[in-house]
């Protein structure tokens, strides 16, 4: 094509399975931009930077990854702030006519995009999205996002009995003349630069992995070939301590440095060539989990934010500065619950299992608004992803699709998960 693209690449931090890159690389220029969000979250009066140090030193490593597998195939990546200032300067700069994106669902992002098409002209700047963060893409599901099933074992047997799964695109080759390429590659900020005082890994972390797509495929193919582990997933995914109770797959898959597509091929290869049984099928049923939320957001919008949560229920909620503080930092009078919110700060991770127990004693035991809890998630975890944080976030606070509204009873869920309190002694301080 005669004219030049940009591809954003937030939610699409890699080269596999890309089909943004595939679409752009048509063009006779090509420029790749990662959004990188910078603006301050205030929780009860306290300022936090957007992304905790360990959240933010995961994504760096994946653009610069990205960046770097990028340059030889003749693209340069670019970092801009997220904000509509920024990327109309560089799509004036760079005379950009096509933006390929993920498939936008925030209100923030929708207008982003319309500001952006009203400041051009929609005749001179389209915006194309890809719904590449999908499993199981809208278009391929057996029902329109307005008829989406509100429970999520109806959702996920009308998928099975009509699965639909793309298989993962090729990687694109080398762009021979793209009219914007320059050798000097573009210079990434640093976290001194983003207000980062440099932080040691703490070696009790269940997630020392870097980030990056090549990192992304080494840990499946660890993960479902080297170790089989997944052929015992389910039986070990509730587990607290070390790298391998889980897949550890969220934050890849929150970045985009592997596409959900390549998951699942790499667990049906398994499945054909290993071994095939309920544990296997599991991690396909927590793909599914995912795409659920997905799906929530794009039937619900902004009310996945808002403090009646999808269902619009009205409980009285309290925000006690003191409790928050207490919560954040692991200093309330439940011993289980500081030992979660300990390993979260500490490491920004903790196990799925953490998130419920901790999110329910936020909500429901301490009854303080569901959405700080959400919002300090959101700053600390390394595998954020909005539509899974905020979904589940409503579930357990009881604005959400949970059908049973359930309170989880974290000295019983101690006793179960953490018999011997290896865990808890683990994150004593």
């Amino acid at each position: 094509m005669e004219s030049n693209a940009l591809v954003l690449l937030n939610e699409c931090l890699r080269i596999q399975d890309n089909p943004l890159l595939e679409l752009g690389s048509k063009h006779l220029g090509l420029k790749a931009v990662y959004l990188l969000e910078n603006k301050p979250i205030q929780l009860l009066n306290e300022v936090f930077l957007p992304k905790a140090y360990y959240a933010r030193k995961f994504e760096l490593e994946c653009i610069k990854d990205t960046q770097e597998a990028l340059y030889p195939l003749g693209i340069n990546l670019h970092v801009l702030t997220n904000d509509s200032e920024s990327l109309l300067q560089f799509i004036n700069e760079h005379r950009i006519t096509t933006i390929y994106s993920s498939l936008l669902s925030t209100t923030y992002e929708l207008e982003l995009k319309r500001e952006l098409i009203a400041l051009c002209g929609p005749e001179v700047l389209t915006w194309d999205e890809k719904p590449l963060a999908f499993l199981i893409k809208p278009q391929n599901a057996p029902f329109s996002i307005e008829a989406l099933p509100e429970i999520f074992t109806v959702f996920r047997k009308k998928l099975e009995v009509k699965l639909s799964v793309d298989m993962p695109s090729k990687t694109i080759e080398k762009m021979k003349n793209n009219g914007l390429f320059t050798n000097q590659a573009a210079t990434l900020p640093t976290l001194e630069e983003l207000g980062y005082n440099k932080q040691a890994i703490d070696d009790r972390t269940a997630h020392p992995f870097i980030g990056g797509e090549r990192a992304a495929h080494e840990r499946v193919n660890d993960y479902f070939f080297k170790r089989r582990l997944v052929s015992r997933y389910k039986q070990t995914r509730n587990g607290l301590i070390g790298e391998a109770y889980s897949t550890k797959f969220s934050s890849y898959l929150a970045m985009g440095c592997i596409s959900p597509q390549s998951v699942y091929a790499y667990l049906r290869n398994y499945e054909q060539s290993i071994e095939k049984n309920e544990d296997t099928y599991w991690v396909f049923f927590e793909l599914l989990w995912r795409d659920y939320f997905k799906y929530l957001s794009l039937k619900h919008g902004d009310r996945i934010f808002k403090l009646g949560g999808i269902k619009n229920r009205d409980y009285p909620w309290q925000q006690n500065k003191q409790a928050f503080k207490d919560w954040a930092n692991g200093h309330t009078k439940d011993r289980f619950v500081n030992a979660i919110m300990r390993e979260l700060r500490q490491t920004g991770y903790t196990s799925n299992r953490g998130r419920q127990n901790a999110a329910s004693y936020w909500a429901k035991t301490l009854k303080q608004d569901w959405r700080i809890g959400a919002a300090y998630f959101q700053i600390q975890l390394i595998d954020y992803d909005v539509h899974s944080n905020w979904g589940n976030w409503n579930y357990v606070s009881g604005v959400g699709n949970d059908p049973r509204d359930r309170v989880f009873n974290t000295e019983l869920q101690a006793e179960r998960y953490d018999p011997n309190q290896r865990y808890q002694q683990l994150w004593e301080n």
